[in-house]
């Protein structure tokens, strides 16, 4: 038995009889420490190991995590926080659209199976099982990732969007 960490979670893998099996772990999220409110609405949590600093927020009414690199400093952690979930409310067209047009065929065409309860999705149907969980704020100012869980629709891989510092948004992929 192993265990693999990924940037969004922890799977727990074993060899048998030639088969890889794949299950996420569901582990509790690790205690921080320190705290630092930022508004009425947004407190950051600074990760002891990483030094990245992380909120709750409530975006397109769903509570995400909102992660800020430690380069950036922290009287411009509200700022960059409200800059960043407006962007993505904006972009947010082109955020389904991307998941559209990289994910939904792939998932139709190879990971679709009816007999395990695994069914070909519309368009609407397949943006119904994704969900945004967190966007994080990179080192180089302007760069963003955004995480989306998959409802189990890719065996529990992470969705994950990159936009660079110039604003480009890179296609819709698979993690982990």
């Amino acid at each position: 038995m192993r265990l693999h960490l990924t940037a969004a979670r922890a799977f727990r893998s074993a060899a048998q009889s030639n088969l890889y099996i794949v299950s996420p772990l569901h582990l509790p999220p690790r205690r921080r420490q320190v705290r630092r409110n930022v508004s009425s609405e947004m407190r950051f949590v600074q990760d002891q190991k990483t030094q990245d600093w992380d909120a709750e927020v409530t975006f397109r009414g769903a509570t995400i995590h909102l992660t800020i690199d430690r380069v950036h400093p922290v009287t411009k952690h509200e700022a960059l926080a409200a800059s960043a979930l407006k962007r993505v409310e904006e972009a947010w067209p082109s955020v389904e659209d991307s998941l559209l047009r990289h994910l939904h065929p792939l998932y139709n065409r190879e990971w679709a199976d009816p007999e395990r309860g695994f069914p070909p999705f519309g368009a609407k149907e397949f943006l119904s099982q994704i969900r945004l969980e967190s966007i994080d704020l990179l080192d180089e100012e302007g760069a963003l990732s955004l995480f989306f869980d998959d409802s189990g629709m890719f065996a529990g891989h992470c969705i994950h969007i990159f936009w660079n510092s110039d604003g480009k948004m890179y296609d819709a992929g698979l993690e982990g």
